[in-house]
């Protein structure tokens, strides 16, 4: 279901858990749901079309992360690569991962976090793994 759905249902500003379907997750929390939804001004930033490619990337392949952000005003965006389930700082805020910080058989994924001045969001891509 698209946040316009949740959204509507929940009275369209309020704290927002959610899990989208296959491996892309998200997650939200908005100071409007300690404050009151009244307190909000703007729409949740929404994240889509999130993806790692190649999706079966090779050990020589440049990783690039690609998805859409739409929202209603200004937004903060900020990448973190992970490698294995532990944090790749090197890459911090950056859409490529390149050949040479791979190896065969690491698990990669990127979460991006959203926010605008009523919502945080983190959203997570799906996982590859490298191969030789």
């Amino acid at each position: 279901m698209k946040i316009e759905g949740l959204l509507s249902k929940l009275g369209r500003k309020s704290f927002i858990p959610l899990a989208i379907a296959g491996s892309v997750s998200a997650t939200a929390c908005s100071p409007c749901s300690l404050i009151g939804p009244d307190a909000c001004t703007t729409m949740p930033p929404d994240v889509s079309n999130i993806n790692i490619l190649p999706e079966n990337p090779l050990d020589r392949d440049t990783l690039y992360l690609v998805y859409s952000i739409s929202s209603d005003g200004p937004v903060k965006e900020e990448i973190k690569w992970m490698r294995n389930n532990s944090i790749f700082p090197t890459a911090d805020n950056q859409k490529r991962i390149l050949p040479e910080d791979t190896r065969p058989e690491d698990i990669w994924y990127a979460k991006i976090l959203v926010s605008n001045k009523d919502y945080n969001f983190e959203f997570k891509s799906p996982s590859v793994r490298i191969k030789d």
